[in-house]
């Protein structure tokens, strides 16, 4: 029978074109290579996705052979994510896999067949809803998950994504909490006074060179010379904090020396900073600072010392900080060498009307 004209009449596949549903007397059909078959349910558009998801179903069924249906049908979700893990894993970071694995244990708890598709989205959505977890964590981990089943979709074993672009929530901006240099230099004295002598360095790097925290914990010896520290910075883009624009990073880096054969040429011996943010909550909590700050607010209070004490131009900041290429493009023209940001800085540095206890 000839498709109807009336788009009113009938309902298209989004994905395939051999096959469509029809109105019959109110009820809705699929027809499939000149083949009408009921699906006993009345045309409303309430039943629009049920229905495409029957005629989906018989579209499969039609276009793949019975034993390779067979095959898919004893696919499930837990064996699409080992066989990811397999294939992804090992070109990957450690952090990236923890990621992965977190996503599959907030929010798919059961196992299910690939074809079960209503359940596994349901399933997703009803964890989604009960979880307590940040909405900028649940976006990243939904993010994740939706990976995963884009690698069943390009493998074949699945046609659409149960994690829907639409229940993934948008991030949200954090509001930016920022330490008074008052305030570091108390948790200097905190953590010396704790025996942390390598962490309370730690903090006087970030406080020094206002470098994100993982990119400091990547800083080998090996990436520092007499010139620059190269810091290898997000989106694979390295920059270069230079040393003689300032001077006050050279005791730090000497006091560091002395644990540079037990980190195994690392600068730093930690891996994460999960641990360590919470030393430094622990430690607000002991002196009653009342900030909620993390390492971001030191990295955060030295961009404001750059701009407002220093009166550094924007493009200098943004350059030392190693903004995104969104950034970098939005406020400055060119990068800078390690050379040409001293001569800068060095000429047009006034003094400073904060300083950090660097002793």
């Amino acid at each position: 029978m000839a498709r109807p004209r009336s788009r009113k009449q009938r309902w298209d596949h989004p994905l395939y074109n051999i096959g469509f549903c029809i109105n019959r007397k109110g009820i809705v059909y699929t027809e499939l290579n000149g083949n009408r078959l009921t699906t006993n349910l009345k045309w409303h558009l309430n039943n629009k996705e049920t229905a495409l998801a029957i005629l989906e179903k018989r579209i499969l069924e039609y276009l793949r052979p019975v034993e390779e249906q067979k095959q898919e049908e004893k696919r499930s979700a837990f064996q699409l994510i080992k066989e990811f893990s397999k294939v992804h894993f090992p070109n990957v970071s450690i952090t990236t896999q923890r990621k992965f694995k977190q996503s599959c244990a907030h929010f798919l708890k059961k196992d299910f067949l690939l074809y079960d598709f209503e359940n596994i989205k349901n399933h997703i959505h009803d964890n989604i809803q009960k979880s307590k977890l940040h909405q900028n964590t649940k976006q990243k981990l939904l993010q994740a998950l939706r990976q995963i089943f884009n690698y069943g979709i390009e493998e074949g074993y699945l046609v659409r994504n149960p994690v829907k672009k639409n229940i993934i929530p948008k991030p949200v901006k954090p509001e930016y909490v920022i330490f008074s240099i008052d305030e570091v230099n108390k948790l200097l004295e905190y953590f010396d006074k704790q025996n942390k002598k390598e962490f309370a360095l730690f903090i006087r790097f970030l406080a020094v060179t206002a470098v994100r925290v993982n990119e400091a914990i990547q800083v080998n010896w090996s990436d520092i010379d007499e010139e620059k520290i190269l810091i290898h910075g997000k989106g694979n883009r390295d920059r270069p904090f230079p040393i003689n624009a300032f001077p006050e990073i050279i005791p730090i880096l000497e006091e560091l020396k002395q644990f540079r054969e037990i980190n195994k040429n690392k600068l730093f011996k930690w891996n994460s900073y999960a641990k360590l943010e919470k030393w430094i909550r622990d430690a607000l909590k002991e002196l009653e600072i009342d900030n909620a700050g993390n390492f971001h607010a030191i990295r955060k209070m030295r961009e404001n010392q750059l701009i407002q004490d220093e009166d550094l131009d924007l493009n200098i900041v943004a350059e030392i900080l190693g903004h995104t290429k969104r950034v970098q493009e939005k406020h400055y023209l060119e990068v800078l060498g390690a050379k040409r940001l001293t001569e800068i800085i060095l000429r047009r540095k006034n003094g400073r009307k904060g300083v950090l206890n660097m002793s």
